[in-house]
């Protein structure tokens, strides 16, 4: 079914968003 395409997409994008941005804050600034 293609629901399974929108459920992906709608859980995925937010949760890459998220993980990017905590990567970001927790990376190393002392460079």
């Amino acid at each position: 079914m293609y629901m399974w395409n929108v459920v992906v997409s709608v859980t995925v994008v937010p949760v890459a968003s998220y993980l990017s941005f905590v990567f970001y804050s927790l990376r190393p600034k002392k460079t």
